[in-house]
């Protein structure tokens, strides 16, 4: 229940009352990651981009390559000008949901942010393969 008011409150901005709710949703289960993903979510809207990450930063790799957290875990680094992570976090993401065109544009997207040619190679071929429309846009580089 305590998650389930965290979220709501997450969803009508109201961060300071989310994070008091799922601290208790966590503290209950320390180990379930969608309170994580809840807790950071509320951390990147106060701007607390670092904690925001550290909650994600430790999770398994296959979690981390959930395209939600994935997501999430790249806006919170990026917002810290680690933009290298944020393209790996985001590349593997698309290389576990290779049919994703959108995942793949946006990984691409990080790459070319983070000046990674390869990765942004890879991942706009991946995208303009999947047609993607937005992938001339990256062309040039």
């Amino acid at each position: 229940a305590w998650g389930s008011l965290a979220e709501l409150a997450v969803r009508e901005n109201k961060i300071e009352v989310a994070l008091q709710q799922i601290a208790k949703a966590r503290e209950l289960e320390p180990r379930a990651t969608v309170w994580r993903y809840i807790e950071a979510r509320a951390q990147l809207r106060a701007g607390r981009a670092k904690e925001a990450a550290e909650l994600l930063l430790p999770l398994d790799p296959k979690e981390k390559a959930s395209e939600s957290i994935a997501r999430l875990l790249a806006d919170a680094l990026s917002m810290q000008k680690r933009d290298a992570e944020a393209a790996a976090v985001m590349a593997a993401a698309s290389d576990v949901d290779e049919k994703n065109a959108a995942l793949a544009f946006d990984a691409a997207v990080r790459a070319k942010k983070a000046g990674d040619a390869g990765l942004l190679k890879r991942l706009r071929d991946r995208a303009g393969a999947l047609g993607h429309s937005g992938v001339a846009a990256l062309d040039g580089l």
